[in-house]
Order: C-alpha cells, then structure tokens, then sequence
C-alpha cells in the first residue's frame, strides 16, 4: 500500500533522439522514501560507432533507475515539459510490477537491442504496465484514421527539416502503409492518451480507470 507507480511523460527537445518526447515510470516506495524514475532510454555515446550504430537501428539502450530528484533537473535545464500520470493498480499488480523491476535490473538483463518503432523506452515502460495488469480486459479511445509511420513521426519533425530528410530517405516505403493504432504506441504522447482514457475490467466483473489523477510537473 506504501507504493505508487505513475508514467511520466516528457516533452520533445532538439536532438534528434529527443524529438518524439520521452517515456519512463516513476516509483515510489514511501515505506522506505524511494523515489526513483525508470527509464528505458538510457545509452553510452561511448559504443564504437555510436552514430552509425543509432542510425541503421544497431544501439543497445539500457534500463537506468535514478533518483526523481535528478530525472527531474535533466529536463528542467533543458526546458522540457513533464507530465505525471498516478495508476490506480492494485496490491498484488504492484507486487508483480515492482518484482519484474527488480528482474529487469539485474546485470544480465539490463541491456537491449533498441528499435525505434517495435522496442523502445516508450514500449517497454508501457509493457511493464499492461502486461502485469491483473484483468480480464479493457478498453481505450479507439479512435484512429490508420495513420502511417512516416505521417506519425511527420507530426514531431515539421519544425527540423534535415531530420525530417534523413527520416524520409531512410524509412523507406514499408512506412507508408496504414496502420492499426497499436503501432502508434511507439510515441510517448500516445501511450500517454492511452492510459488517460484507458478503462479496466477486473475478473470480477467491476471496472476501474487505469489513471487515478494526472498533474504536471514542469509545465
């Protein structure tokens, strides 16, 4: 009961990988006065070839836990917007969430293969969520017009035009296919929408909102 599990969502920068925003979870134990985010976009510009490496796809991202206090002063010198959204989970989600953490922590599988659409930091922090979710369904705001990825990631480059460029030559025409809006999950901003309109049905039967309250916490 001491525990709380939030998604924090961030606001896009100027680099490139900072563009679509960012996602991680924020933990917090008041039992023991933690207060940590966990963020799945943790990398070291120190990889041979680290830029070619980000850009054929080829970068291992880490799992990084570090103290709110500091995940919050990165993106308040960078002037980058934050947005917390509280889970209503119950004990036992929290039980599971918190020991597939821990697992997640360990040395051996801290480091993954990164890909920008399938397996980033925006997917994995939302899979930690639903995938321990104790419930026998759910329903979301389904609205969606089949938009392609390259019409997605155009939404978050407009005002980088070389970006946009590279985007484009490299994406190829595999991303101009309409989608199902489950593709859309590699974004932040849409995982963020998601879970806001995300209702749950428990095996008993009874439903519960997945977000009991949203704040920001940079504006």
């Amino acid at each position: 009961d001491a525990i709380d599990i939030s998604l924090l969502t961030v606001g896009p920068g100027n680099e490139v990988w900072s563009l679509y925003g960012h996602t991680a979870l924020r933990y917090q134990d008041k039992s023991r006065r933690q207060d940590l985010a966990i963020n799945y976009g943790a990398f070291n510009f120190e990889q041979d070839y680290f830029l070619l490496r980000f850009v054929f796809g080829a970068t291992d991202y880490e799992m990084e836990t570090i103290p709110m206090r500091l995940f919050m002063d990165v993106y308040q010198a960078e002037g980058r917007w934050v947005r917390e959204q509280q889970l209503n989970l119950t004990r036992e989600e929290k039980l599971s969430i918190t020991n597939a953490l821990y697992k997640n922590s360990l040395p051996e599988n801290v480091t993954y293969r990164y890909n920008f659409f399938y397996d980033n930091c925006t997917t994995r922090a939302r899979n930690m969520i639903v995938q321990h979710l104790n419930i026998s369904g759910y329903s979301a705001d389904n609205h969606w017009n089949g938009e392609s990825y390259r019409t997605m990631i155009h939404q978050w480059t407009d005002n980088h035009r070389w970006t946009r460029f590279g985007n484009d030559l490299l994406l190829g025409i595999g991303s101009d296919f309409n989608t199902e809006k489950e593709a859309s999950f590699f974004l932040p901003d849409s995982v963020s929408k998601e879970f806001e309109t995300m209702v749950l049905t428990n095996p008993d039967g009874s439903k519960r909102r997945l977000v009991s309250h949203s704040r920001m916490l940079i504006e």
